[in-house]
């Protein structure tokens, strides 16, 4: 594979021992999006950052985001597909509970970033893995955006927010899931 694994946090960054620390040491071309506050998702910043890193690169990348970096990613994909080779979106979080400028509760007399997300498919192979009790996201909801993504989707089972406090260290399934990822594009390039 010649372009980088992008992995991009979720709201509040990721604690030691999250999955996306362990699968960012399973691959010797991945690296973390640096330069974001983790504290303070607001949606464009987040985005303009994956856009930048996107537009250093030589090669296509493949993009692994978890929870709020998924919406973030997505508006970045949006922008530069072309530098996309593909991406796993692991228990995104729903747009409605941020606004332009964080989290809902910070800022509730604002509108949400639901009408800032794309609403086509991104035109990339990518996927949702999406659980059907994660706090974060309803199981339905998630499965509407990759429909509405054109994205593949993967129900994770009753997993929480496949996150740390879900018990989702190292996960190997998603390893699975992004080496599929990576072939199948490989394979139609």
């Amino acid at each position: 594979m010649k372009g980088n694994i992008l992995i991009v946090p979720g709201y509040k960054g990721n604690p030691r021992g999250h999955w996306q620390t362990w699968i960012e040491k399973q691959y010797p071309n991945a690296q973390r999006l640096k330069a974001i506050d983790y504290h303070q998702p607001a949606l464009f910043n987040w985005s303009t950052h994956i856009s930048e890193y996107l537009a250093q690169q030589t090669h296509p990348v493949t993009i692994v985001a978890h929870s709020f970096g998924c919406l973030a990613a997505v508006l970045a994909i949006k922008q530069q597909r072309h530098m996309v080779n593909t991406a796993l979106l692991v228990a995104p979080a729903s747009p409605l509970r941020f606004t332009e400028d964080g989290h809902i509760n910070d800022f509730p007399t604002s509108p949400t970033i639901s009408a800032a997300l794309p609403d086509k498919p991104l035109g990339i192979t990518g996927l949702i893995v999406a659980s059907q009790n994660d706090p974060w996201m309803d199981y339905k909801d998630a499965h509407e955006l990759s429909l509405k993504w054109g994205m593949l989707f993967h129900n994770a089972g009753y997993a929480g927010h496949i996150n740390i406090e879900s018990g989702h260290g190292p996960y190997p399934k998603v390893k699975v899931l992004l080496d599929s990822l990576i072939y199948i594009t490989q394979a139609d390039r």
